[in-house]
């Protein structure tokens, strides 16, 4: 009896140890969970109240013949609450800033881990901004690519291509979001736009014709005279002539006038003058015959001179053709004692011509030629 009592006893303390070591542990774990949970909880909402991070914005030229090499090109700075900012001097000098030509292509990417949303902002002369939830795995996007989308479907790339065609400063701004966060954070790279370098000189065959200064010369008009008396009488018989020898051309002047004799016989001396009137040139002269019982004849045989002063145009020496580069110069030899006072050019590939004063500019085809006259000879330059 005493035997089953104390198995009684022994079995009800069992019972009483697994019951409250069944409660025990119960309870610890139900306090572990919810310690758990409580744990996740207040983590989730620590990290709800901070955006992602951007980490990174790293852009690159496309297809810019002009970008400078990749061993020249400073490093790109960009600034964010999360970004590491990169090529910034120690020293506090200024920032070297990437820099390409314009009309060329850049394509930049964010880094931006557990953002949801994104937008894109190139500031600039033409702004252009691209924004809406972030697509990691869309490849890179250009404005085309990303106003094609319809709004149903609208997703925006963390790979963003720009064509920039206007020289300038133009500033590339990434902000990032997640869902539920209030805040964002942003990336900024600034890129200089260069103005692309002026076209390689074009050269063009040049035929030049330049025009000598208008000059005076003195000019000889000749006329000859023949004249014979035979005229007979008591006496020895005298007559005077006066003949018209020459008459002034409009622009010509009188200078000085002459005979040359080439037979004569009892003439008198002949005086060739001009008239009054200034335009009639006369040689006057006088004729004796003998009389009837002498029987000689007089007579004058030769040319009356007149030397007239004429102005006279200048005159078109034709030079060789030349390879005039746009732009550019040319020296052009000219033959000695020519004075220059108009330069006329042509293209013998179009037969395009120009012509301007020594001194001037003319417009022969796509190119602004001056004239200039130098120690060495005449000078073309050339510019666009």
């Amino acid at each position: 009896m005493a035997a089953d009592e104390e198995d009684n006893g022994r079995v009800a303390r069992m019972r009483r140890i697994w019951v409250r070591s069944t409660i025990i542990a119960t309870a610890g774990a139900f306090l572990g969970g919810v310690a758990v949970i409580g744990a996740q909880y207040f983590l989730l909402a620590i990290s709800t109240g901070y955006p992602p991070f951007v980490q990174s914005i790293r852009c690159q030229a496309l297809g810019d013949p002009h970008a400078l090499p990749e061993a020249e090109a400073p490093a790109i700075a960009m600034f964010g609450a999360g970004a590491m900012a990169s090529g910034l001097p120690e020293d506090g000098g200024p920032l070297l800033l990437p820099s390409v030509v314009a009309g060329a292509t850049i394509s930049c990417t964010v880094e931006a881990p557990g953002a949801d949303y994104a937008a894109w902002t190139m500031g600039g002369p033409r702004p252009d901004y691209r924004a809406g939830p972030l697509d990691s795995d869309a490849s890179c996007q250009g404005r085309e690519t990303f106003t094609s989308q319809g709004a149903q479907g609208l997703r925006v790339s963390a790979c963003q291509n720009y064509v920039l065609a206007v020289p300038g400063l133009h500033l590339l701004s990434v902000k990032v979001m997640s869902r539920g966060a209030p805040a964002v954070d942003r990336g900024q790279i600034a890129v200089l736009v260069r103005a692309p370098p002026p076209p390689p000189p074009a050269a063009q065959r040049i035929q030049a014709t330049v025009v000598t200064m208008p000059h005076t010369a003195a000019l000889e008009r000749r006329q000859t005279i023949s004249q014979t008396l035979s005229e007979r009488g008591l006496l020895p018989t005298d007559r005077s002539y006066a003949r018209v020898v020459y008459r002034l051309a409009p622009g010509e002047r009188f200078l000085d006038a002459r005979f040359e004799p080439r037979n004569a016989a009892h003439a008198s001396a002949v005086r060739v003058g001009l008239d009054a009137d200034g335009m009639t040139v006369r040689a006057r002269f006088a004729l004796r015959s003998g009389p009837i019982i002498d029987r000689y004849n007089g007579w004058l045989n030769g040319d009356a001179v007149v030397r007239v002063e004429v102005s006279q145009p200048g005159d078109a020496i034709e030079l060789p053709e030349a390879v005039l580069p746009v732009p550019g110069s040319v020296l052009l030899r000219l033959p000695v004692g020519v004075a220059v006072t108009q330069v006329r050019l042509r293209r013998p590939d179009t037969g395009a011509q120009a012509e301007a004063p020594l001194g001037g500019t003319m417009l022969l085809g796509h190119a602004r030629i001056e004239v200039r006259m130098s120690e060495d000879g005449l000078q073309l330059v050339a510019s666009r």
